[in-house]
């Protein structure tokens, strides 16, 4: 704060703004920060980028009569600027966020200066894990793991070992596998262990991720299973939580400033339990996190950060494992094959006449490809719908091919699980993909 404010009263713009975007993940409930940001940026002649930041400002202090004429003052220049024969002067309004036929968007620079995630400059904040390697990473999480999942059985209060990241992933069987890569990511950024509290919120199908998934280095991931080892452990009373819903994303209560934001080691060091409640892929925020960009980068080079993260903490159990190999020799070896995602839940995803549209997107993939690779198509269809399944037959013949299982997921039961299970690892098999999101 000290140095933002000495930067600018020497008006050095350029390196001001950066500090100010960094004290907004901290102190976005303070007036003082929101104003001399928009002031930063006005006398940096970015008024359009002022006018904003005053109207983002006044929703969080919609009372704040200082905020309201500094807004219109700073919207009645931009008009001034803009259109100088037909200034008008727009006297106090009660609610400084309206907008009142401004000609100016958000198409400017604004949202970088205003989501709370960007970056600060990267020379004022310490890179986290800037010297660890991947290999290092995983091999010192593994350890902690097994350690702590040790000194449960063996009754070790003081051990340090014992803290942990307990998500309980919601929604459907893709949202399920992106929270629990997500919190895999934040337990390793915050020297947690993962524990998944794994249960169908709907049928209660099963009560454990590892009926679903196995850890190719053996760890145990079920949450109930360690609380199992010692029921009395007092740390599990000692919980802090992240909850982010994605209709509330803008809001610091809802966790998205925390993941993107902060130093996870120092946001919960009193609490032995954090808790994620999700339905969502909210590695996307720790991505942009400005502690942990290098070992992000480095976790994530290739450009598939999901699917290592993935790969080093999931496998799908062995039995599935078994129908995927078994399918893909049977009708995928030798052949070109398009995967078609489509899923339709009862037409609220999509309607039965917006099916032509995946058949003749498939048809077309088909056709773009070289003559001989034409003759080797085909086509794989997952979906949540018996009559999708049905409709893809009469459209493209005797080349489809499907997994036969109970449609449904988490309404179908632990047969549903099993088949969405299947053919999500059959998707990740195909050549191409069509898929509905």
């Amino acid at each position: 704060a000290e140095q933002v404010t000495a930067l600018h009263s020497e008006k050095d713009f350029d390196q001001a703004l950066p500090l100010y975007r960094y004290l907004l993940c901290d102190f976005w409930d303070n007036i003082d920060v929101h104003l001399n940001f928009a002031s930063a940026l006005a006398e940096n002649r970015r008024l359009k980028d002022a006018v904003i930041a005053y109207r983002a400002a006044g929703k969080v202090f919609p009372d704040n009569r200082e905020l309201m004429m500094r807004y219109h003052n700073a919207k009645n220049r931009l008009e001034e600027t803009e259109n100088p024969e037909r200034a008008q002067r727009v006297g106090n309004v009660d609610d400084p966020t309206e907008d009142r036929g401004e000609k100016w968007t958000d198409e400017y620079e604004w949202w970088r200066t205003m989501q709370p995630w960007f970056p600060p400059n990267e020379r004022k904040i310490r890179q986290l894990f800037a010297d660890v390697s991947v290999p290092e990473l995983i091999q010192s999480y593994e350890k902690q793991h097994r350690q702590a999942l040790k000194d449960l059985q063996d009754k070790k209060g003081d051990s340090e070992a014992l803290r942990f990241v307990v998500v309980g992933p919601g929604s459907g069987f893709g949202n399920r596998q992106m929270v629990i890569v997500s919190a895999f990511l934040y337990a390793l950024l915050s020297k947690r262990v993962l524990l998944v509290d794994w249960v169908s919120h709907k049928t209660q199908a099963f009560g454990s991720v590892h009926e679903l998934y196995d850890n190719p280095s053996g760890l145990d991931l079920s949450y109930s299973n360690a609380r199992r080892l010692w029921p009395a452990w007092p740390g599990w009373g000692q919980l802090g939580m992240i909850v982010f819903d994605n209709t509330h994303y803008y809001t610091a209560e809802w966790g998205a400033d925390e993941l993107a934001c902060r130093n996870f080691e120092k946001q919960h060091s009193h609490d032995k339990v954090v808790s994620v409640l999700t339905d969502q892929y909210v590695a996307s925020f720790i991505m942009v996190n400005p502690h942990y960009q290098k070992i992000i980068k480095r976790l994530g080079d290739g450009g598939n950060l999901y699917g290592r993260l993935f790969s080093n903490l999931l496998r799908p159990v062995k039995p599935i494992r078994q129908i995927v190999n078994s399918f893909v020799q049977e009708n995928f070896e030798g052949r070109y094959v398009i995967g078609l995602q489509v899923r339709y839940g009862v037409g609220q995803f999509f309607l039965l006449e917006d099916m032509q549209e995946f058949w003749r997107c498939a048809k077309a993939m088909a056709r773009q490809l070289p003559l001989k690779k034409q003759k080797k198509v085909r086509y794989f269809i997952a979906s949540d719908s018996p009559q999708i399944i049905h409709e893809a037959q009469r459209a493209l013949g005797k080349r489809l091919v499907y997994y036969e299982t109970v449609r449904g997921g988490d309404l179908a039961g632990k047969e549903g699980w099993y088949g969405a299970a299947v053919d999500n690892f059959l998707l990740s098999e195909c050549d191409d993909l069509i898929v509905s999101s």
